[in-house]
């Protein structure tokens, strides 16, 4: 650590100790399970859903909301991350290219827990 920030193992220089992004980079919850907070009244940053998103390999996530439900994110072409929302596509069956048939908008302020997920289930959305 020096001056309060990572050293070593940080997926962007600079970025402070309780970063999202690089906690779930580093592979921090992908064998525990363990779900990734934001600390009490922060929403997760669209930077830290940018990072999943273009991850290589992807990995599936979950998105914990404020007000209960959760969300997979299985594709990542099926998601669009803006300034305070972000669109999440459930994929159209049928298809061989990635097309949503819905999608559900999801405040970025409401988002506040992301968990890796083993890849098993192969659609985008709500939990049912």
């Amino acid at each position: 650590m020096l001056d309060g920030r990572r050293k070593t193992g940080a997926i962007h220089p600079g970025c402070p100790p309780r970063c999202l992004a690089c906690r779930i980079g580093a592979g921090y919850n992908a064998k525990q399970g363990k779900i990734i907070r934001a600390p009490t009244g922060i929403a997760v940053e669209s930077e830290t859903i940018h990072r999943l998103l273009k991850a290589t390999p992807f990995q599936a996530f979950r998105l914990f909301l404020s007000n209960g439900l959760t969300y997979d994110v299985r594709h990542p072409e099926l998601a669009l991350v803006g300034k305070r929302d972000m669109l999440i596509g459930s994929p159209a069956s049928g298809y061989t290219h990635p097309t949503f048939e819905s999608f559900d908008i999801v405040s970025l302020l409401h988002i506040n827990g992301v968990q890796l997920v083993p890849v098993s289930g192969t659609s985008n959305g709500p939990l049912k």
